[in-house]
């Protein structure tokens, strides 16, 4: 029997923008949406029988905008400490996302309507990562982040003992940006550090017992959805030495 429940936190309609409770022991959030997103998260909170203060962590799976974009007015109303790994930490001190290279056309189109450049509340990280990171001590007995890069250089995925995992954007669900329709349809998001370390990410956790993908738009994505994603993706495909 599972011990706990994952709770998505529509941002944008239809899928577009999500953010996550992790409901166990104590509930845990995982990314802080777009600038502005933080009442939506509370609301969330409150509508699962929570106060803020019952919290127990607010991890941000990389470093873009539409995942720290909150993350500095969580902190201030719930009190409890942000995650970020090393690789992005500097980024959410600043409140800027970084380079994001696209992996096509909707990427190159999405940098022209200048939201992925949008600047977010610098958020001073308390907890760097570096290296597994157990969730033990907040709320969900047997969960771990690990370090899976390739979106960005810093991301990381909660895997949680049952299979679920929340991982950020290493694969999205839906067209363009993600969302719309055929969210449980994996494909590339937008945009992307290394698609080499994306695949070997996606292999890392898929080999770790992951079976359900949850993550920042679209989605969920069954194992088996993010097989055949490295299967017929070239980007991925063409990655040697991560089989």
């Amino acid at each position: 029997m599972s011990l706990h429940r994952i709770v998505t936190v529509p941002i944008l309609p239809l899928g577009m923008v999500n953010s996550f409770i992790i409901v166990g022991e104590r509930p845990v959030v995982v990314d802080s949406g777009i600038p502005g997103s933080a009442p939506k998260i509370l609301a969330a909170l409150a509508r699962e029988g929570f106060a803020p203060s019952d919290a127990s962590l607010i991890l941000v799976t990389h470093r873009h905008v539409d995942h720290i974009g909150g993350a500095a007015a969580l902190k201030r109303a719930t009190g409890a400490p942000v995650a970020v790994h090393a690789l992005d930490a500097e980024w959410l001190r600043r409140g800027e996302g970084g380079p994001r290279p696209p992996t096509g056309w909707p990427g190159r189109l999405f940098d022209l309507t200048g939201f992925p450049a949008r600047r977010a509340e610098p958020c001073e990280p308390d907890l760097v990562i570096d290296g597994d990171f157990t969730l033990d001590g907040y709320g969900l007995p047997g969960g771990v982040v690990l370090h899976t890069p390739g979106h960005t250089s810093g991301s990381v995925s909660a895997l949680l003992p049952d299979g679920d995992v929340l991982a950020g954007d290493l694969a999205i669900g839906g067209i363009l940006i993600g969302g719309i329709t055929r969210l449980r349809h994996a494909r590339k998001p937008p945009f992307e550090d290394d698609p080499i370390m994306v695949r070997r990410s996606l292999i890392q956790l898929l080999d770790r017992g992951a079976s359900r993908f949850h993550v920042g738009h679209g989605g969920p994505l069954t194992a088996a959805a993010i097989r055949t994603y490295i299967a017929r993706e070239p980007r991925l495909t063409a990655s040697t030495g991560a089989a």
